[in-house]
């Protein structure tokens, strides 16, 4: 019985199992999803993944074949488009995520910080697309740009069971200026 007693007082003793811990720092990539049973709330979950750079969340607001009967795709502005054929001929979610992961992986700050101005909805039957303009900006230490801006168009559809994703993302110069640095530049340089 003393014996027990030994053991079980070093045990208790070696450990500090009954103290406070030092509470630990959010983590800046979580996010909590909204349900996406309204466009707005996929336009939250979209945006939040991508400050986030939160591939898991942001590949979920995107469309395939297992959540409906389109899959996403991704037009880059025509410049790009023309300089970069073979990329985006068949740029898919796949590539999306990887998109992610590499930019998350070479960013000193773990986010972006992205913000849509200029938002004009457009409701039809089966679809709502969103045009907006962005402005994007990233922490790095390379040698490529760290500000971005453009104008997006979302095309969003909705499943069978309400729930909605973006079908089709087309991106565009803002002003047509061929200065302007887009997401598909974004998307170059860290594909």
């Amino acid at each position: 019985m003393i014996k027990y007693f030994i053991i079980i007082t070093i045990l208790f003793s070696s450990c500090d199992i009954f103290s406070t811990r030092e509470p630990e720092e959010p983590n800046d990539n979580a996010s909590l999803l909204l349900s996406q049973n309204s466009e707005d709330n996929l336009l939250s979950n979209f945006i939040s993944a991508l400050k986030g750079l939160n591939s898991v969340n942001y590949l979920n607001t995107l469309a395939d074949n297992s959540n409906s009967e389109d899959n996403f795709t991704f037009s880059p502005t025509g410049v790009i488009n023309q300089n970069y054929t073979e990329l985006f001929n068949f740029w898919s979610k796949n590539d999306e995520n990887n998109f992610i992961i590499t930019l998350n992986s070479k960013l000193t700050e773990k986010k972006m910080n992205i913000i849509l101005q200029n938002q004009d909805w457009s409701y039809q039957i089966d679809s709502t697309v969103l045009t907006a303009d962005y402005k994007i900006s990233l922490v790095h230490n390379y040698n490529i740009p760290k500000y971005y801006e453009g104008k997006l168009q979302l095309v969003m559809i909705k499943n069978d069971n309400n729930i909605w994703y973006i079908k089709r993302w087309l991106d565009y110069i803002k002003n047509d200026s061929l200065d302007d640095i887009s997401f598909s530049d974004l998307k170059v340089n860290f594909k």
